[in-house]
């Protein structure tokens, strides 16, 4: 009888928790994600460039992108300042 009992409460536990899975997910509104080329067109040097930080030296900032975009197999124009390397480009 205990054991009866241990695994109907276990199955209302289940079923509460998936219930609880399903509202929470149809209450969701997930922004509509577009592709990384939609997301990040290829940039020019210069408005790569106009994108950075005023001062910013430009062989340095070449530099860095060109190493980044070779780390993450991603073409260079399309490393922008601002993107972040986990959220936007899929460092991990």
């Amino acid at each position: 009888m205990l054991i009866i009992l241990c695994c109907l409460l276990g199955f209302f536990v289940l079923a509460a928790i998936y219930c609880t899975v399903l509202t929470l997910m149809n209450n969701l509104s997930l922004p509509d994600w577009k592709s990384f080329d939609e997301r990040f067109p290829p940039l020019t040097d210069e408005e790569f460039l106009a994108k950075c930080q005023p001062g910013t030296d430009p062989e340095i900032a070449f530099k860095v992108r060109d190493i980044i975009a070779d780390c993450l197999s991603i073409n260079p124009k399309q490393v922008y300042p601002e993107a972040r390397l986990i959220g936007d480009l899929g460092a991990e």
